[in-house]
């Protein structure tokens, strides 16, 4: 027996991209938040620039007010997954192999930990993935999450694209929620 499939709606979108200086940007854009959070300033470049996104999304519009916390999901995408971490971490291996590398590197050699941190602070305890694509315009993130929400496993989620790799960034997140 087949479930009648939902509509969903787009409510709420933000972006930006850039090529250069990322750490005076982005700084620029958290402040703007006016939300201080300490642990922003431990983030990878990746985690930040998701971390702002989804402040500007969900920080004056909580999904997890409006839908249970369990049907709330994060479904992103990126074409370089963590690798500007991951650049990061070897290249600390290579200079001391005996000494190992950082802990507070390591935790972010995985492109989910976006998901993970966004999840945790917005209290999101729904599906989450992150998804490798070649482009922004694959929207295979988009394309999972509007079936997750019209097939009824999810009522809402924060959907899109963040990559960073040797200075360049772009981030575009949407709200995608039934209708």
């Amino acid at each position: 027996m087949s479930c009648p499939q939902r509509e969903v709606q787009q409510t709420a979108s933000w972006s930006l991209e850039g090529e250069g200086d990322f750490a005076e940007r982005i700084r620029e854009e958290y402040k703007a938040l006016n939300r201080p959070n300490m642990r922003f300033f431990k983030m990878d470049d990746l985690e930040k620039l998701g971390y702002v996104a989804a402040e500007r999304l969900l920080g004056e519009n909580p999904l997890t007010q409006r839908y249970d916390p369990f049907r709330v999901g994060i479904i992103l995408a990126n074409h370089a997954a963590s690798l500007a971490t991951d650049i990061r971490h070897q290249s600390l291996l290579d200079i001391r192999p005996e000494e190992g590398t950082s802990p507070a590197i390591f935790v972010y050699t995985l492109p989910n930990i976006v998901a993970g941190e966004i999840s945790i602070r917005h209290h999101i305890k729904g599906e989450s993935l992150f998804f490798v694509a070649d482009n922004p315009e694959d929207s295979v993130a988009e394309g999972y999450a509007r079936r997750l929400i019209e097939r009824g496993v999810l009522d809402a989620a924060l959907v899109g694209w963040c990559d960073y790799l040797n200075g360049k960034y772009s981030v575009k997140f949407n709200i995608l929620e039934i209708k």
